[in-house]
């Protein structure tokens, strides 16, 4: 393999690593992006680099000295991954359609303002799709538009530690 094919399999490989281990902590850690553009801009990356990036693992596997056959079979395979990952995020794109939408602020800490707890509904938006479930939420906030969000049971928190704001 030449050294610019070894260069882009390797970098193909590490931005397919890369976005599955993102994702798969973006699903277990409580952290949000609060700023549309940088969802969208993820979201982008994701969408249009993932198949780019499958498709370009071919300079690392098809070889001139394995027969057609198993070449044609390689190729064949890197496709349907290609149609897999765009079908995969697709059926995201019609997941994320349903998502937390912020109510009101019930609580801010006295310490620690950009500590707050507040209201938050889950629905889909659709009217058929039924009533948003409603939940109170324990925010922090984090440089650059990030939050983390932990579910909380108000009548549970010590309330001398937390100044009013808003009624659930």
């Amino acid at each position: 393999m030449q050294a610019p094919a070894k260069i882009l399999f390797r970098y193909s490989i590490i931005f397919i690593g890369s976005i599955l281990l993102i994702s798969a902590l973006w699903w277990l850690i409580p952290i949000e992006s609060t700023n549309n553009d940088i969802n969208g801009a993820c979201y982008s990356i994701i969408f249009f680099g993932l198949p780019i990036a499958i498709l370009l693992t071919m300079s690392g596997t098809i070889k001139q000295s394995d027969p057609a056959g198993i070449n044609g079979i390689k190729i064949i395979l890197t496709f349907a991954a290609v149609g897999l990952s765009i079908f995969f995020m697709i059926m995201m794109a019609f997941a994320n359609m349903c998502g937390w939408t912020n109510r009101a602020i019930l609580f801010e800490k006295k310490s620690n303002p950009s500590v707050k707890i507040i209201s938050r509904g889950y629905g889909c938006g659709a009217p058929d799709s039924g009533a948003p479930t409603y939940e109170n939420f324990k925010i922090y906030q984090l440089p650059l538009g990030f939050i983390w969000a932990v579910k909380i049971d108000t009548n549970k928190i010590v309330k001398n530690g937390w100044v009013r704001i808003g009624k659930n």
